[in-house]
């Protein structure tokens, strides 16, 4: 479902203001990896959002952004993180994960199925 995308858009612009919530803009190298792999999850899940739904396992935008969602899981154990950074940027990469492999998922059965994946 295109919300889920839309959610995941919402999910990487927070990523991409999250050093400054977190208090991370002091550490350059991983204020610079969150903002871009931020606005790579956010442009392909917007993407993903406004296109044709491609009822597969193909749709790239989602895998995209399943691995920046991966990306930020591992990256507080790169860095110096304090104990609300960590969490706080792991729980979105988690959210990240889960509802693109949920869309995928559905777009999976929808194309067994036979019908169209829900807008």
């Amino acid at each position: 479902m295109k919300w889920r995308n839309w959610l995941s858009a919402v999910i990487g612009a927070w990523l991409m203001m999250s050093p400054w919530v977190l208090g991370l803009h002091n550490q350059v190298q991983a204020t610079n990896a969150t903002l871009f792999v931020g606005l790579i999850q956010a442009v392909v899940s917007i993407w993903a959002a406004l296109a044709v739904r491609l009822q597969s396992w193909k749709t790239w935008q989602n895998w995209v952004a399943f691995l920046c969602g991966a990306w930020f899981i591992v990256q507080p154990f790169l860095g110096h993180y304090e104990l609300g950074q960590y969490y706080a940027t792991i729980a979105a990469g988690l959210v990240t994960i889960f509802v693109n492999m949920w869309s995928l998922i559905d777009n999976h059965e929808a194309k067994d199925s036979g019908n169209k994946a829900p807008a």
